[in-house]
């Protein structure tokens, strides 16, 4: 269900809609949890962002297939979760072993002049 715009033509591992921090804040808070879901309460919390800049974030992720959003009862009460995909776990592990090629590639050729 990815969408031609969810990574990059040149096949370099980069997710466009990765790249933007907040959704790769988000992406990376699922991935990493037992589960791999959170509340609409909870993720914005942990993740710093505000209900609306939130909410337009997860609609892009899920229209990609990176997240499912489920809409459910816990007895009377509407609970709505976010959940991370099979291929939003995918992209993002391309999409940070991306980053750590670039940083190695800087680092060769920083050489002993690089602060770690």
């Amino acid at each position: 269900m990815e969408s031609a715009g969810a990574r990059s033509d040149n096949n370099d591992g980069f997710s466009p809609l990765l790249h933007d921090r907040s959704r790769l804040t988000m992406t990376t808070l699922l991935a990493t949890i037992a589960g791999a879901e959170m509340s609409f309460i909870e993720l914005p919390k942990r993740s710093g962002l505000t209900g609306g800049n939130f909410s337009a974030h997860v609609e892009k992720l899920e229209r990609v297939g990176y997240v499912t959003v489920t809409k459910s009862f816990r007895g009377q009460r509407p609970c709505t979760t976010v959940a991370t995909t099979e291929s939003g776990k995918k992209a993002l592990e391309e999409h940070i072993e991306q980053m750590e090629r670039i940083v190695e590639q800087f680092r060769a050729a920083a050489g002993d002049k690089t602060v770690r």
